[in-house]
């Protein structure tokens, strides 16, 4: 599959910088597991960001911090499923939530043609995650393709970042 739509250089640096919300940090990470192109951006960015963190002043941390960052690491995290070995259908970032192939996947029908799967997140995710199943010959009239980068994974799966906004 070629890829024509890939994420511009500001998301790739988000990416890069662990900025992203975890919704739309899955969706670059897919089209990262199909993009050398963009893998190569990636690894560019990360090397510029490792020599601008080499060059400024370390800064002191409080005393506390090392008591902090260990008892961060005894908290209970939420733990994605692994996927099956045999079924590599799915990119392994989608994999992963999904835990095993597209024939494990609970699609809702959506409208004639195409069908869409809610994706688990953590509480603290600032959007949700939906795949989208497109059959072939029709349109998502809400991909933002040239914007985003997205781009139909195989079979006309199309990972989709839907973001929220919840009150304060």
């Amino acid at each position: 599959m070629k890829i024509a739509h890939h994420p511009d250089r500001a998301t790739l640096m988000s990416y890069a910088a662990g900025s992203l919300d975890e919704a739309f940090a899955t969706v670059v990470a897919t089209h990262l597991a199909s993009c050398a192109e963009c893998r190569s951006r990636i690894r560019e960015t990360e090397e510029i960001g490792g020599n601008l963190l080499e060059a400024i002043d370390a800064v002191p941390l409080d005393a506390a911090a090392f008591e902090r960052a260990m008892r961060r690491l005894n908290e209970p995290v939420e733990t994605l499923v692994e996927p099956e070995q045999r079924k590599p259908s799915l990119s392994r970032p989608l994999a992963r939530l999904v835990g095993g192939g597209l024939d494990d996947v609970a699609w809702k029908t959506v409208a004639p043609g195409v069908a869409m799967h809610r994706l688990p997140t953590s509480k603290a995710a600032r959007g949700s995650l939906r795949l989208l199943k497109i059959a072939p010959g029709k349109k998502n009239s809400r991909t933002r393709s040239r914007r985003h980068g997205d781009h139909p994974g195989p079979y006309g799966i199309l990972p989709r970042c839907v973001r929220t906004v919840r009150p304060r």
